[in-house]
C-alpha cells in the first residue's frame, strides 16, 4: 500500500513539473520509463522500448548530438546535459531538456544510463518570443537611429543598448559601462550642459523628462554626431532617485537637413529682397523718369508757348501804343501780369517735378534751396544745419534722398502744427544722418496707419529708405522726432 502511495505521489510530481525519468541498459539498450516519461514520449504502457525507438522519436537534426553525448558519457563515466527535439513536423515539435549520468556495476563498468527529461516547449516558446521581441527592438532602433540607456544614479553605472554602441562607433572593450566613461565621448563644448544631468539631482526631480541636445565625437574621433536625449527618473523604495531610463537618438541627418533648409530659406529671402529692391528701383526710377519727362514738357513745351504769347503781346502793345487807348493798355498790363505769374508757376512746377538745382549743385545745395523755398512760402521757421560739401553721389541716391527730405518737410508743414522745424544733416564715413524735429503736436511715421498722415507719402518714404539700404526710426516726444541713416555711394 505504501509503495503504491509513493508511486502515485511520484506520478503527480512528474505531471506537475512536466518531467519524466527512464533508465537504459547499456548492453541490451532496453529502456524502462516512468509514467511521466511515457506520457512525454507518447508511449503505450507496458510496451517494450529501446534506444533505437527513442532515436526514431528524436528530430533528425538532433540525433547526432544525442548519440554523441550518450557515447561520451558511457566512455568517460560522466554526466551530461543537452537539449533536443521530439517530432518531425515544426508545429508538433516538443523541446526536451535531458540530464543523464552513467551508473556503474560492481566491477566498475558502465551498466546503466539514467535519464531525467523535462518538457521545456513552453519555456522555449517564451525564450523565442523574447528573442524575437529583442530582435524587433534592435531593428526598430536601427531604423530610427535610436538606442536606449539605463543609468543607475547610485552607482553611476550606465548601460547602453547595441544601437548606442553603433552610433558611438564603440566596441564593448572600449567602454567601462559608467556615466563618466560615456561622457568622454561628448563634445567638449556641450559637456557642461550634459554634466548638469549628472550633478543636479534636484533638476532631475523637478524637470523629470527634460530633453537634452548635444554633440558626440565617435570613438575614432573622425565624425561628430548630433544627439537628442530624453529620459525619466525612477524613484527607489526610499523615495530618492534610483535610476534614469531613456533614449539617445542620432539626429545628425535631421540637423544637417535643417541647416540646408535654413540656408535655402536665407537664399530665398535674399532673392525675394533683391526682387523687391529691383521692383522698388523700377518704380522709383519710373516715377523720376516720368517727372523728368513732364518737367521737360512743361518747361520746353508750355514754357515756349507762353514765351511766344509774351512776344506776340509785346508786338500787339507796340501796334496799339500810337492810339493811346487806356482801356487797351490796362488790359494788356493785366495780361502781362497773369502771363508772368503763369511763367513763374510753371517754373515752380517743373522745378518741383525735377529740381534743376539738384542737377547743377548736388544734394546739399538742392536741400538748401528746398528749405529756402518752404521758408519763404510758410510762416513756419525752418532751421537747417548741414555740412558745406560739394561732393556728388550717385544720381539715383541724390534724387531719392531729396524726395525723402521733401516729403518729410511737406508732412511737417501740413500736419505738425508747429512753429519751428529743425533739420540736421551730417555725413560721417559715407553714412548720411538725417534728423528732423519740430515743436508741434507730432506725428509718428512708424505708426502712420493710425494717424492723419497720407499713407502714400509715408509709403514712399519707407520704400525709398529701404531701397537705399537705410534705417528709419520715429517717435512723438514734444513734437515729431525722425531719424534716418543711409549709406552713401560716392559718384565715380
Amino acid at each position: 500500500m505504501e509503495k503504491s502511495f509513493d508511486k502515485d505521489r511520484l506520478n503527480m510530481a512528474e505531471q506537475i513539473a512536466q518531467i519524466g525519468y527512464f533508465e537504459m541498459d547499456i548492453v541490451s539498450e532496453k529502456i524502462i520509463c516512468s509514467s511521466g516519461a511515457q506520457k512525454m514520449l507518447k508511449l503505450k504502457p507496458n510496451k517494450s522500448f529501446s534506444f533505437n525507438d527513442l532515436v526514431n522519436l528524436i528530430h533528425p537534426n538532433d540525433i547526432g548530438r544525442v548519440h554523441r553525448a550518450s557515447i561520451q558519457a558511457i566512455n568517460k563515466h560522466s554526466i551530461f546535459r543537452l537539449e533536443f527535439r521530439l517530432g518531425h513536423q515544426i508545429n508538433q515539435l516538443v523541446h526536451i531538456l535531458a540530464n543523464g549520468r552513467v551508473k556503474l556495476n560492481k566491477e566498475g563498468k558502465a551498466s546503466t544510463v539514467l535519464w531525467s527529461i523535462q518538457d521545456i516547449t513552453k519555456q522555449k516558446a517564451y525564450e523565442e518570443a523574447i528573442e524575437l521581441s529583442e530582435a524587433r527592438l534592435k531593428y526598430a532602433e536601427r531604423i530610427a537611429n535610436l538606442g536606449n540607456f539605463e543609468w543607475n544614479l547610485r552607482t553611476n553605472e550606465f548601460l547602453i543598448s547595441d544601437e548606442i554602441y553603433r552610433i558611438l562607433g564603440l566596441n564593448p572593450t572600449d567602454y567601462d559601462g559608467t556615466i563618466d566613461g560615456f561622457l568622454q565621448y561628448v563634445h567638449p563644448k556641450d559637456l557642461p550642459q550634459v554634466q548638469i544631468e549628472k550633478k543636479n539631482k534636484e533638476l532631475r526631480m523637478k524637470d523629470n523628462t527634460r530633453p537634452v541636445s548635444f554633440r558626440i565625437k565617435t570613438a575614432n574621433h573622425k565624425e561628430t554626431k548630433h544627439i537628442y536625449s530624453k529620459g525619466e527618473t525612477i524613484l527607489g523604495p526610499d523615495g530618492k532617485p534610483d535610476k534614469r531610463i531613456g533614449i539617445l537618438m542620432d539626429v545628425t541627418r535631421q540637423v544637417k537637413l535643417e541647416a540646408k533648409l535654413k540656408k535655402a530659406n536665407k537664399k530665398k529671402l535674399k532673392l525675394i529682397a533683391q526682387r523687391e529692391k529691383i521692383g522698388t528701383e523700377a518704380i522709383i526710377f519710373g516715377q523720376e523718369d516720368e517727372r523728368q519727362r513732364m518737367s521737360m514738357e512743361i518747361h520746353d513745351g508750355l514754357g515756349q508757348i507762353l514765351t511766344a504769347v509774351y512776344f506776340n503781346l509785346n508786338h500787339l502793345e507796340s501796334l496799339t501804343e500810337p492810339y493811346g487807348n487806356k482801356e487797351v493798355e490796362k488790359s494788356l498790363n493785366e495780361i502781362f501780369d497773369l502771363l508772368q505769374k503763369s511763367r513763374t508757376s510753371i517754373r515752380a512746377i517743373a522745378n518741383n517735378l525735377m529740381p534743376q538745382v539738384l542737377m547743377k549743385f548736388g544734394l546739399l545745395g538742392a536741400i538748401q534751396a528746398l528749405v529756402d523755398e518752404l521758408f519763404a512760402a510758410t510762416p513756419i521757421k525752418i532751421y537747417l544745419k548741414a555740412p558745406n560739401s560739394k561732393l556728388r553721389y550717385e544720381q539715383s541716391q541724390e534724387i531719392s534722398i531729396y524726395r525723402i527730405i521733401q516729403e518729410l518737410l511737406n508732412n511737417t508743414v501740413k500736419h505738425s502744427k508747429s512753429s519751428e522745424v529743425n533739420l540736421r544733416i551730417s555725413i560721417c564715413r559715407n553714412l548720411l544722418h538725417i534728423y528732423l524735429s519740430d515743436n508741434g503736436i507730432g506725428y509718428d511715421l512708424q505708426n502712420a496707419e493710425t494717424s492723419q498722415l497720407s499713407s502714400k507719402g509715408v509709403s514712399n518714404i519707407r520704400q525709398r529708405v529701404k531701397f537705399l539700404s537705410g534705417s528709419l526710426t520715429s517717435k512723438i516726444s514734444n513734437g515729431s522726432r525722425v531719424f534716418i541713416q543711409i549709406p552713401l555711394i560716392p559718384k565715380l
